[in-house]
């Protein structure tokens, strides 16, 4: 799509602290972080991950920081895309589980985008047991320090997937990606994260699990 990218510490939101109530933490960086982000001297920026997305879009006016660019969430800048782009589409006829992010609770409108996303490449979301206000944690915050209890959560997260017949589960979390992905593809479920999912409907990318590493592609 021809976006510039940027990345690294400066541009970290530290908005995992949220998840363990270390709110003070996240406000101690919340302004160097806009401002970082603003001398990139860009009317908007796209957050590809929802915690940056909701530190400049919802807790930076909380806390009474100016934000002087319109903060836009990945998928909306995708579904956006696509409709001003029909004719690269592509409809997958797929089923698939979506692994909501825990901090998409500060962001309930984002259901509603990621409908409509869904509904412009084809693919079907599943409307299993934890999904939306249902949602089930990865278990990131266990899965180092008590792995014996993350396993379990994922085991459920992954048989619920299975059992209402997804093709794949889809993630919009990075850290839900990075702990579950393998484990999705050991289970026979294909894993992908979102953005993947929209290089697939354009015909970018085949359909299947982890298709930025072919040695690794599982098939769906």
């Amino acid at each position: 799509m021809g976006l510039p990218l940027s990345g690294g510490g400066d541009y970290y939101s530290g908005v995992v602290c949220l998840h363990a109530g270390f709110e003070s933490r996240v406000m101690a960086r919340a302004r160097a972080f806009v401002e970082n982000l603003a001398r990139l001297g860009h009317r908007e920026i796209i957050f590809m991950h929802n915690d940056c997305y909701v530190l400049a879009a919802k807790k930076a006016t909380e806390y009474g920081i100016a934000v002087p660019f319109t903060p836009v969430n990945i998928v909306q800048y995708m579904a956006a895309y696509l409709k001003n782009n029909p004719g690269r589409v592509r409809p997958l006829g797929k089923k698939i589980a979506f692994q909501r992010p825990c901090i998409s609770r500060y962001i309930p409108e984002e259901e509603a985008w990621l409908d409509e996303f869904f509904s412009l490449i084809g693919v079907e979301r599943l409307a299993r047991q934890y999904d939306r206000k249902n949602a089930l944690c990865c278990a990131a915050g266990l899965a180092e320090m008590h792995p014996d209890r993350a396993l379990p959560i994922i085991a459920k997260n992954i048989g619920d997937a299975k059992s209402f017949g997804a093709d794949a589960m889809v993630f919009l979390c990075p850290n839900c990606y990075w702990l579950m992905s393998c484990r999705c593809q050991e289970h026979g479920l294909a894993s992908m994260f979102i953005t993947d999912l929209c290089r697939m409907a354009l015909g970018e990318l085949p359909f299947g699990s982890r298709p930025w590493a072919p040695q690794e592609t599982a098939s769906a």
